[in-house]
């Protein structure tokens, strides 16, 4: 074989050996995040819901025999403007009779938190709260955060609940195609002041 051709041979094949090692050892970029992830507590109480009008469910919490019922009701849309908005509303947690809580409030105190032992609440027909629409239509992940792309059928808010000169903070997720929702933990420094005042109407 010609000399010259020989070469050129030789350094064919490095060339290539060179690019296969290049790719292999190449470091491959990680997936990319999505920024637009909506984190909702680390744990959360669930219950059903049914509608009972625009903005409005009747809910349920079945558990050892007894079932806890109240409504919830937003007395303005839930769809956030747009997948990076917020919106900001009013709504209620309306009393229902019958309800049975006894199953319901040691659920909520160990995913809330709540360090003060459960009293006997002074019980209200009406508890109002103000809310943040986190985002609509959003799909759920395995670690429990929300996100919009893929599109889902959750609405993600977070609920202030007045007390005094504080608000205790939850996050209330609902998702009406399923006839799921839940309460899911803020923080725990708001734990006594949110089961107090769920515990006045639920």
């Amino acid at each position: 074989m010609n000399p010259n051709l020989r070469m050129a041979l030789r350094v064919v094949v490095f060339v290539i050996l060179a690019v296969v090692l290049y790719q292999r050892m190449r470091p491959t970029n990680p997936p990319a995040k999505d920024l637009n992830l909506i984190f909702s507590g680390a744990s959360s109480t669930v219950f059903s819901i049914s509608p009972d009008g625009p903005n409005r469910w009747n809910a349920t919490y079945s558990n050892t025999g007894h079932t806890a019922k109240f409504i919830v009701a937003f007395d303005s849309p839930l769809e956030a403007p747009d997948s990076l908005g917020v919106s900001f509303g009013k709504g209620h947690f309306i009393a229902v009779s019958g309800s049975d809580a006894t199953s319901l409030l040691p659920a909520l105190k160990d995913v809330l938190q709540a360090k003060s032992p459960i009293a006997a609440p002074k019980r209200v027909a009406d508890l109002p709260f103000t809310f943040a629409s986190l985002g609509s239509h959003q799909s759920r992940n395995d670690d429990g955060s929300f996100q919009s792309k893929p599109s889902g059928d959750w609405v993600v808010t977070k609920v202030f609940l007045p007390d005094g000169e504080n608000d205790g903070e939850v996050f209330l997720n609902l998702n009406p195609a399923t006839g799921q929702a839940e309460f899911s933990i803020k923080d725990p420094d708001y734990g006594d002041t949110v089961l107090r005042q769920l515990s006045s109407v639920l």
